[in-house]
């Protein structure tokens, strides 16, 4: 049992060596390091929109509630005057959820071509050293 149970350390710790060695001769390659600075880019955009998302749909219930308890009140059909009230909520979000994503497709943009020319030349280095 005792045999089994180093076996096991030994292969943990020989795993996290292996590990620990891949990650520092693959920061030295340009490719990965435009797709970490990408995925950091999208997990930024991804907390970004989950925050406004999050805001707009609360204002968006607030907003339907209202406005179908008003409806109600004056008589008038509720569900109308929440598809309303909630559709001039959304509208007013537009603006925001767009400009969200065009500052999203610029820091690609900006991180690819950053990357640009390491990039293309680590691929002809790669396709030159095929055989």
């Amino acid at each position: 049992m005792r045999f089994n149970s180093r076996l096991i350390s030994v292969a943990l710790a020989s795993s996290l060596a292996l590990f620990s060695v891949a990650n520092t001769a693959a920061a030295a390659d340009p490719m990965v390091d435009q797709r970490a600075a990408l995925s950091k880019v999208d997990q930024d955009y991804k907390a970004k929109t989950k925050a406004l998302r999050s805001e707009r749909s609360g204002a968006i219930k607030a907003a339907g509630d209202k406005a179908a308890a008003d409806a109600s009140a004056a008589g008038k059909d509720p569900l109308v005057a929440r598809r309303a009230a909630e559709s001039d909520v959304k509208a007013s979000f537009k603006p925001k959820m767009d400009a969200m994503a065009k500052e999203f497709k610029d820091a690609r943009a900006g991180v690819k071509s950053q990357y640009a020319a390491p990039v293309k030349a680590e691929a002809r280095a790669v396709q030159q050293n095929k055989p």
